[in-house]
């Protein structure tokens, strides 16, 4: 099975996410044989989820923290992210560590001049 995995950057607000995702959700029939994800910023996921609910594509996670919980301020689970509806099949696992992102240290390392 061939597999789509579409990831938004933060390229989108809410609002665009959605009538993107509709878009590839009314697309996704003409697709057999293709498996289709995409993966919205963070504050569109349940708006994404419900514009896909149904379609046949999957809700996926563009990053998620390595632990379960804990006071890891700003960050999100694999937890968080299946409660959301993103899928959790090895494929569609959220992008942890991909090129795009520098790899993280511990502690953060402050953004401020």
């Amino acid at each position: 099975m061939k597999i789509f995995f579409g990831n938004w950057k933060m390229t989108l607000q809410d609002d665009a996410a959605v009538a993107l995702a509709a878009e590839v959700a009314e697309a996704a029939g003409d697709y057999s044989g293709l498996e289709i994800a995409v993966a919205p910023s963070f504050t569109a996921l349940t708006a994404v989820a419900e514009a896909i609910h149904g379609s046949g594509v999957d809700l996926g996670a563009q990053d998620s923290f390595w632990e379960e919980k804990g006071a890891w301020t700003g960050e999100v689970s694999p937890v968080n992210l299946k409660a959301l509806g993103c899928v959790t099949s090895s494929w569609a696992t959220p992008n942890v560590g991909r090129s795009a992102r520098p790899t993280r240290s511990w502690p953060r390392k402050s953004r401020r001049p």
